[in-house]
């Protein structure tokens, strides 16, 4: 990455390795990687994610008393995963709209999206509801790993539960089971990336864990009651290629 930053949002699970580290991506992580480094990139067959590469502006300067000189841009590598992270999508989709028309509009809301990604303010507005400690982890698990495959033994163990008893709290917090609620966020997100995102409908069945094609249309249009073509917005169609360099 010679002189330029990179922002990736990672839909899928893997690694990345920079400067010596290694750090372990998820589906709602983000990475920042600073300009001349090595960078290698573990990742599955289909690996859909955004990214921004961007040069920060030289003329910025920090002056300590007869010297100038420039401001040092000190982001974490690895941020997240953020349990809702669709102001990030809407970010980068934004930032590839607009870049070559209103290239300042681009900066502003790229400088945003960092400082927002580097103190991990991508939140969820509304006050979370009082669960036990048991389902809250449970559902950051979920949340975490949803584009992967789900073994219900394997959240109940990293739960600190038992397996039917964490099916009883499921009923009773959410009135389903497990497997229905997995589900219902990955229907939830595939919702807002079809409608918000320029994604094509098999990267993002791949991206909430449906890659079969027909399993995804079929499960799609039993939970949101239209097929995923039908529930695509006119304005993902119209949004372009989301690789973009911001100077």
């Amino acid at each position: 990455m010679h002189n330029v930053w990179g922002l990736h949002v990672y839909f899928y699970t893997g690694k990345l390795r920079c400067q010596g580290e290694e750090f372990s991506i998820a589906a709602g992580t983000a990475s920042i990687t600073p300009p001349n480094t090595d960078l290698e990139w573990e990742f599955p067959d289909h690996a859909p994610h955004y990214y921004v590469h961007f040069i920060p502006s030289a003329s910025i300067h920090i002056e300590e008393g007869k010297q100038s000189e420039p401001l040092i841009w000190n982001f974490p590598v690895m941020n997240g995963p953020f349990e809702y992270f669709d102001s990030l999508v809407r970010d980068m989709e934004m930032i590839g709209a607009t870049y070559q028309a209103e290239p300042l509009k681009a900066s502003v809301c790229l400088w945003s999206l960092l400082w927002k990604i580097s103190e991990g303010d991508v939140h969820q507005t509304k006050e979370p509801e009082k669960l036990p400690s048991s389902v809250q982890i449970a559902l950051s698990y979920i949340n975490q790993h949803y584009s992967t495959p789900i073994v219900i033994k394997e959240l109940a163990k990293h739960s600190g539960v038992s397996h039917n008893y964490l099916i009883l709290l499921f009923k009773e917090h959410f009135e389903c089971t497990i497997e229905a609620y997995i589900r219902r966020r990955r229907c939830q997100q595939a919702q807002f990336l079809l409608r918000h995102s320029s994604l094509s409908i098999k990267s993002i069945a791949q991206a909430v864990g449906i890659p079969d094609i027909n399993h995804f249309n079929k499960t799609i249009r039993r939970e949101l009651g239209a097929a995923p073509s039908k529930i695509r917005g006119p304005a993902a169609r119209r949004l372009g290629s989301p690789t973009r360099r911001i100077h």
